[in-house]
């Protein structure tokens, strides 16, 4: 599908240029008037290859419809694909000559916890939440390898008891590591441990992954999050669905949660779930983890490993193709 930019005078000059260049298939999808000029963009189907590396400078447009297919790969919910697509035809002028990871770098935000220098961010006390499995013991073993090789000595706590062989895994990272680790049963033994923490050092917490609909394990967790006095990080497996992780925001956000983890990159190729909570959430990608070896270090959350992630599959004849017709349809009313 090829997209453009029409410019005239008034709205029926630039609906004959529209007729004239792409006939009457085309497809209006959005509309700008200004004091003298009208600026529509319209839409025709025409062509079937997929390369967000190859966007023309002069026609900032040209691969929305690609990034549409894209976000239908990676099965991102109609209701935000529509929205993302609304925002970037808003905003076409200022996505002249851009590359993708800069048009991403506009939709989303950022913020790692190790930036590009290995440099640690504040704040010093760090717990990651999730639901069960989404491998929060292997990450916090991960910036806890992190913190160690930039020589400092982390402080490392576990409320993860009651799930069979949890303990275990993580004992296993940091006795790798080097580092002790501090299991608590409960809000009140988490409290009386981290008094006991030394002062001016960086704390890991590790927490169990619950149940997002039992008031019981939610409570739990807001106390956890009371007492922590620092900051959460919802963590999350990259194959989660789309629509669990938008049930879970609101739950998420309600703890003050405002960056996430992708962990398991490696093992799925859509990633729908971290699109959901990056634009849905107004989250900031942090890291991203891949693998459970410690040796595969994280990964620093940033437009480009975004960009990385969103193009990684290999056959395009395999994508389905999102009907740009239908979003245009549904912006019209």
């Amino acid at each position: 599908m090829r997209l453009k930019t029409f410019r005239a005078s008034t709205m029926t000059e630039a609906l004959q240029e529209i007729k004239k260049e792409f006939g009457p298939e085309a497809v209006i999808l959005s509309t700008l008037e200004r004091k003298n000029e009208v600026s529509v963009t319209a839409a025709l189907e025409h062509r079937n290859e997929l390369n967000f590396n190859e966007v023309a400078a002069n026609e900032p447009l040209g691969f929305l419809n690609d990034f549409c297919r894209i976000l239908e790969h990676h099965r991102v919910p109609a209701a935000i694909q529509e929205r993302l697509i609304w925002s970037l035809s808003s905003s076409q002028e200022e996505m002249t000559g851009k590359s993708f990871e800069d048009v991403l770098n506009t939709i989303f935000s950022f913020k790692p916890i190790i930036n590009s220098k290995g440099k640690f961010l504040p704040p010093a006390r760090l717990a990651l939440l999730g639901p069960p499995g989404a491998g929060k013991s292997v990450t916090i073993a991960k910036l806890a390898s992190e913190y160690v090789m930039a020589g400092f000595e982390p402080f490392v706590i576990t409320l993860d008891c009651l799930k069979a062989g949890a303990i275990t895994q993580l004992e296993v990272y940091m006795k790798a590591i080097g580092l002790p680790l501090h299991a608590v049963e409960n809000v009140k033994q988490f409290k009386k441990v981290l008094n006991e923490s030394p002062v001016n050092t960086y704390i890991l917490v590790d927490t169990p992954g619950i149940n997002p609909y039992s008031k019981d394990e939610v409570q739990f967790l807001e106390e956890v999050v009371d007492c922590l006095n620092g900051e959460v990080i919802l963590t999350f497996p990259a194959g989660l669905d789309s629509w669990e992780i938008s049930d879970y925001l609101g739950l998420y956000k309600g703890l003050g949660i405002k960056r996430v983890i992708l962990t398991r990159a490696d093992i799925t190729h859509r990633y729908g779930a971290l699109i959901t909570s990056l634009y849905e959430g107004q989250f900031s990608l942090a890291q991203v983890s891949a693998g459970p070896e410690l040796g595969s270090r994280l990964k620093i959350g940033d437009s480009k490993l975004l960009a990385e992630l969103l193009r990684k599959f290999q056959d395009i004849n395999a994508i389905p193709h999102f009907s740009l017709e239908e979003v245009a349809k549904e912006l019209r009313g």
